[in-house]
This record gives structure tokens, sequence and C-alpha cells, in this order.
């Protein structure tokens, strides 16, 4: 199959995109706007979309991407979902916290809010792709189209497209998916777009400088509890078991002696378990909500990437039914947490994603 693959959607060049309709996902960032420049340098007729996720992206956001738009001589459309934000993004993490889990709100924003946006754009404008700055490219398997991975492996983004809705692979083109870091911010200096970018930023964006452990409390309000040893000692208390994931090491509260890492966080009782790193490792996932691109077989080995800066590690799926997959670690891994992206990958090709419900040994 690998000599049968090839990459579409990545380098912006030849005729292919001439004439060719496309929504662009812009935020007023970097990536999304080097890729509207490029996708019009190469003779698409590109249209951008900016989509109003919070309150304050009316006044700093959207000003910032006319005046792009203009520039480009772009025309641009500007979509209202605070309401779907809300509900399926803020709520859900919220919720997805208070359940003793960690989510991955990013992931989920891609699709159920911006990638139905963008769809919903394309339809509506007549176009024939829909195009945004991640760092991913589109492979042709055969007749098959796929995600794959970007070539700047350590900005690749596939892992947040995991769950996006898979009738969306034939219409998605990624310009930066060949591309490195240091090559579209020289062809943002070089158009004369740096001045107009807004700086990036690794945050969350509904969180806008406050903390997410401070973000919750003000949500919901304090859930105090324990902090216990593996062995049942109480360590201290806590504020809020919120405040905690899988794995954490800094930030526990309990200070001095050797490392010790959050195993467990119990919402019912708020007690939070530490230990010793070596007790963090689990070698089984159930996933559940899988969304598969292409088709997952029970016994087969996948690379599997827990979390977004994870290496894929190799993993075979010992059941599977309907939604949900057990799959077991060649390797036990450290610290899966429930409630993030389980994202299966051949090779470099994102096959399918879902939602890891429970990790164990």
């Amino acid at each position: 199959m690998e000599g049968k693959d090839r990459a579409e959607g990545s380098r912006v060049e030849g005729d292919a995109l001439k004439n060719k309709r496309v929504v662009v996902g812009l935020s007023g960032g970097l990536d999304s706007t080097v890729s509207l420049y490029l996708l019009k340098k190469a003779g698409a007729v590109a249209i951008g979309i900016t989509l109003i996720l919070l309150d304050w992206h009316s006044d700093v956001i959207v000003p910032l991407i006319e005046k792009i738009t203009e520039k480009l001589d772009v025309p641009l459309i500007i979509l209202d979902q605070r309401k779907e934000f809300r509900k399926e993004v803020i709520e859900y993490f919220v919720a997805e916290y208070l359940a003793g889990r960690t989510p991955n709100p990013c992931g989920m924003c891609n699709r159920l809010v911006k990638f139905k946006g963008l769809r919903g754009a394309m339809r509506r404008t007549g176009s024939d792709l829909i195009a945004t700055g991640h760092y991913a490219r589109i492979k042709r398997r055969g007749e098959r189209k796929s995600i794959a991975m970007g070539s700047d492996r350590k900005k690749d983004q596939s892992y947040f497209l995991a769950l996006i809705e898979p009738e969306l692979i034939d219409h998605l083109y990624f310009p930066l998916g060949e591309m490195k870091k240091k090559e579209v911010m020289e062809i943002a200096e070089k158009a004369g777009l740096m001045s107009l970018i807004r700086p990036e930023s690794q945050e969350i964006c509904f969180l806008t400088g406050e903390s997410y452990r401070d973000f919750l409390e003000r949500e919901i309000g304090k859930r105090k509890g324990r902090i216990l040893s593996e062995s049942g000692e109480i360590l201290g208390e806590h504020e809020g078991f919120y405040r905690f994931t899988l794995g954490q090491r800094r930030g526990t509260g309990v200070a001095g002696g050797k490392r010790l890492y959050v195993l467990s966080i119990d919402p019912t009782t708020g007690d939070v378990i530490l230990g010793e790193e070596r007790s963090a490792y689990r070698k089984f996932l159930e996933v559940k909500l899988l969304n598969q691109f292409e088709p997952l077989r029970e016994g087969k080995s996948y690379r599997v990437r827990i979390r977004q800066n994870h290496k894929p590690a190799e993993a075979h799926i010992q059941k599977l039914e309907e939604q949900t997959a057990l799959i077991a670690f060649d390797e036990p891994q450290w610290a899966p947490a429930p409630g993030q992206i389980a994202a299966f990958y051949e090779s470099d090709v994102l096959v399918a994603g879902g939602i890891i419900d429970r990790a164990f040994n």
C-alpha cells in the first residue's frame, strides 16, 4: 500500500487549484493566513470563513481578519457559532472534568463546531474544498483519500482531526501539510502579512489567559477532597479534584520526599491518589465513540497516540464492538487519561479516533 500512497492537498503548486472554489477557515493567526495566501496565489477562488466562538471575537479577531482578507482581495463570511461552542465545547469541557476525566476540547470543537460550520459554508457557496491551516496532509490510498501526519512531525496536528466526520475527507485541503513552521513564517514575511497576524497562543482558546483550574472553579465552585497515597495514607487536601490530571507531578500540593504522580481521580469521593512513576503505566485501553475513517479490524496492530505529544505506540485490538475497542499496547504507556483522544494510525495515515474511556493493567 505504501507504494500506492501519494500526497494531495499539501504543496500548493501547479494548476490543480486554478479556479477551484475553496472555503478557508481563518483564525487571524499565521497558519490560516498563509494558507489563504497560498491558495489565492495558486489561482483558487478563495472565500474566507471566520467563526465567532466567543463574545470577544467580534471586537478583536473579526476586525483583524477583515484587514487580512481586504489585503488579499478575498471575500469574507462571518459565522456566529457562540451557542454551539458553548454547548458542545465549554459545557462538555466542564462536564468531563466533573466526571474526573481530562477532555480534549479542540478535538471535539473540530468535530461538532468548526468543521460543521465550514462544511455548511462550502455547501452554501457551491465550493469544492475546505482548507485549513492544520499541519496535516491528504493522501490517496488507492481509491480512498486519507488524513496523514504533517511532514513536520513536531508540528503535526492530525491528532486533533481524529474525530471529524469521515465524509469530509474528500473535501479537505491542507496547504501547509508539507511545510515546516519556519518556511511558513518566511512566506508571511515576504508577503507583508506579519503585521496583520495575531500572536499565536498554546492555551485553550476560551481561557484567554486564565488557568483551566481557575476557570473550572469559577464555573462550578470548589470540590474539595483528600490527597491519598497508593496505600491509603492521607497526604493532604485539595481545593478541587478537577485541578488534577493523570500523570501530573507538579502542583499536587504534596512536597518533599520522592516524586509522586497522580494515578487516579475519584469524582464521587473527591479523592486523588498519588503514587510512584512506575505505577502510572497502563497496558490496556477501552476506547469509545470510535470514529473510523477506515474499518478497524479485531486482532490487527496499529500505532496508537494517546495525547498530542505522545509518540504513537504499537498496539493491537483485542476486541471490537460497534463504537468500542479494547486495545493492548505492546509496551505499557505512561498515564493514558480517560477523556483524551486515542488516534489510530497505519504508518503515518490516520485511520480512526475515539475517546479513552478507561485505562488499566
